[in-house]
């Protein structure tokens, strides 16, 4: 089915031009009287965690295998071994990552799909982390020399994913944009020519750029406001947020991070994307009235 293009500013988008000032997405206060959600990463449970399929670095499936791979996919298994449950994985869509969490029954049990973690999407569900920071990005054909910043893609066409914070941020520069589901759809349209460009987070490209030497991404073109990737939980998780966001920190500090990131990305400088283990955010806690904000990295 052919891309929808979309040329508009939504007022969200506005909004969310005065938070891109700031490097780390606030949460509003819990309302009192929320119930918490019953643990699900304890010993012996089996959790049914959200994944992608289609981005090689993050989260990939072999086509006609059975092999995943990927930081999420790393880091999923990696707490698994931590806190002794079972894993199944569930494929996602960039597009229902928050359908999973919100729709009852719930489909997942958690997210773990490069899910940025912003003030909008706390609203429904909580978040554990965040484990990997990152920025927008740009991807073209291997033999493009004219794009080179944001100013260059004024007029062209640009592919991103519905759902997903790049079509906000392109939204909000006015720019013109054909969305599809996933980021493997547009790297298609792209060696088609049947748009000009790439637009996604920068680890998202780079994964795709190492298994397909027909693009790049450009070199020193980022955007938007910083990305902060967590696990999405059903709201009120506040247990599972607390355990997870403390396992985090030690996956930060053990130096498995740090393997995992080699691993996935050889070659790219790992500073830029590495969270602070110090400085993850709060859980809220659905019984406290207390406004009791998170801190961010």
């Amino acid at each position: 089915m052919p891309a929808k293009v979309r040329r508009h500013v939504s007022l969200l988008a506005a909004a969310l031009l005065l938070l891109s000032a700031c490097t780390t997405p606030s949460t509003p206060a819990s309302p009192p009287g929320k119930k918490a959600a019953t643990a699900a990463f304890t010993k012996g449970n089996r959790v049914t965690i959200g994944v992608l399929t289609d981005q090689p670095g993050m989260g990939y499936l072999e086509v006609g295998g059975n092999k995943r791979d990927g930081f999420d996919l790393g880091l999923a298994n990696w707490l698994a071994a931590e806190l002794g449950f079972e894993t199944r994985f569930v494929d996602l869509t960039i597009g229902e990552r928050m359908s999973a969490l919100t729709e009852e029954p719930h489909l997942t049990q958690a997210v773990l799909a490069s899910f940025s973690i912003t003030d909008d999407r706390r609203e429904s569900i909580d978040f554990a982390g965040p484990y990997l920071v990152n920025k927008k990005g740009v991807m073209t054909l291997a033999d493009n020399k004219e794009i080179k910043s944001i100013a260059d893609l004024e007029g062209k066409t640009i592919c991103t994913m519905g759902g997903s914070t790049s079509l906000q941020e392109l939204d909000l520069r006015n720019l013109h944009v054909s969305v599809e589901d996933g980021i493997t759809q547009c790297i298609d349209n792209l060696k088609k020519k049947s748009v000009d460009a790439v637009s996604a987070d920068q680890l998202i490209l780079y994964g795709s750029a190492a298994q397909d030497k027909k693009v790049q991404v450009v070199d020193d073109l980022s955007f938007g406001h910083f990305e902060y990737y967590g696990i999405g939980l059903p709201n009120n998780s506040f247990t599972d947020c607390q355990t997870l966001t403390g396992k985090i920190r030690d996956f930060i500090r053990s130096g498995s991070w740090e393997t995992f990131f080699r691993q996935n990305f050889p070659g790219i400088p790992s500073n830029a994307f590495k969270p602070k283990p110090e400085s993850l955010f709060t859980c809220e806690n659905p019984s406290s009235d207390a406004d009791n904000p998170p801190k961010g990295p």
